[in-house]
């Protein structure tokens, strides 16, 4: 298959191309990589992209370029950012996609458009909650895609990650992974939470098994590693990977509530001992899909990549 992907050069993006590569031909536009760019969130998109759309007869787009969430307070101005990046820029590529005749397009959206904070399984069927500007850019965008796909021939194909992990992980799953190594203790010994992640390796098998299969046209999809674990648990496998003890101290959860609020880190906290648990079954049963590596088994290849990098 003749494959677009945005957002190559990022963690997810450049692990899908190599992944692809053995199987398809892969185009990308290093033009868009940074999602902020003029040429991302004006209205229109890049010459460059133009003629790959119309001269290369792509048959599937998978959008992943993106603006991630960095920060929770904001200025105007940046909350603008994330429509624009991830509303505005992916309306523009669509039509341009619709007009160019591409057959499906995938887009890759976030489980934040759901909410955060339920004790049960999320599934597909739950109402959308998005609470902050970045899961709200993502919900108008999947909203947009759902009904240019009703109207064209464009198949469209959405996918709800959770975090993901993997070689090239960044943000605070880096820094966890940092903190561990340098046997920093962590006060989370007796949260009981439920959090689902998604190992990369698992996310691009995922993805390309939504290009090619029957089923997946107009669904929207929840994807894991269909195993839940706890944030202590979480420490523990980075700890058994690093061939480390994990050093986990018996705090109450109220207390460490109330040190989140004296801290102005009332987000942050809600996370670590919150649950964001995903039931994903549909995908499962639709497109006979199964996450080919276990929780263990991605966290040791993110490991290696860790230490590799020292």
């Amino acid at each position: 298959m003749r494959i677009l992907v945005t957002g190559s050069t990022g963690f997810i993006g450049s692990e899908l191309c190599s992944y692809l590569q053995n199987n398809h031909q892969v185009f990308v536009d290093k033009k868009i990589e940074d999602p902020t760019s003029p040429t991302m969130i004006l209205n229109k998109i890049s010459n460059n992209l133009q003629v790959i759309l119309n001269q290369s007869n792509i048959e599937v787009v998978v959008h992943l370029a993106a603006k991630t969430p960095l920060k929770n307070d904001l200025s105007p101005t940046e909350k603008q950012e994330y429509f624009n990046s991830n509303l505005v820029a992916t309306q523009n590529l669509a039509n341009q996609c619709v007009a160019s005749h591409v057959k499906r397009f995938i887009f890759m959206s976030s489980v934040k458009v759901l909410g955060e904070g339920k004790d049960s399984l999320y599934s597909i069927e739950d109402d959308p909650s998005p609470i902050d500007d970045y899961a709200k850019s993502k919900w108008q965008a999947e909203q947009f895609l759902l009904e240019l796909g009703s109207r064209s021939d464009m198949e469209i194909v959405i996918i709800r990650a959770p975090l993901v992990y993997g070689p090239g992980v960044k943000g605070n799953f880096l820094k966890l992974i940092q903190l561990v190594k340098k046997g920093i203790p962590f006060p989370f010994g007796l949260i009981q939470n439920r959090r689902s992640m998604i190992y990369v390796g698992n996310l691009v098998d995922a993805l390309e098994r939504c290009m090619t299969h029957p089923n997946a046209v107009g669904k929207t999809y929840l994807v894991s590693d269909g195993y839940d674990i706890s944030t202590p648990e979480i420490i523990r496998s980075i700890a058994r990977a690093l061939n480390q003890t994990s050093r986990l101290i018996p705090i109450p959860i109220r207390l460490l509530k109330l040190t989140g609020a004296l801290l102005g880190k009332n987000e942050a906290m809600r996370r670590l001992v919150g649950s964001l648990a995903l039931n994903i079954e549909p995908i499962k049963k639709d497109l006979n899909w199964t996450p080919p590596y276990i929780l263990d088994e991605g966290m040791a290849r993110t490991i290696q990549w860790y230490l590799s990098k020292k």
